[in-house]
């Protein structure tokens, strides 16, 4: 699936329950989905161990795989 990022942001803090720290980049992106007039849209949390923030830029075109389930 090609997907274009409109945003990014870095989430980091600590797990309430579990008090573990965590890291992760939210990516905010547009795709072709069947049925929809336009593009959809959803927010897609990576952990930054896989993706940095820092790789990730804004308004560009990326191949990914995964479902609606992030898979």
């Amino acid at each position: 699936m090609r997907m274009e990022v409109i945003g990014k942001a870095l989430k980091q803090g600590t797990n309430r329950k579990t008090n573990t720290p965590y890291s992760a980049t939210v990516v905010y992106a547009t795709y072709p989905m069947a049925g929809v007039e336009g593009a959809a849209c959803e927010d897609i949390w990576v952990d930054s161990a896989l993706m940095p923030f820092e790789r990730i830029y804004v308004g560009s075109i990326y191949d990914v795989d995964r479902d609606g389930r992030g898979f």
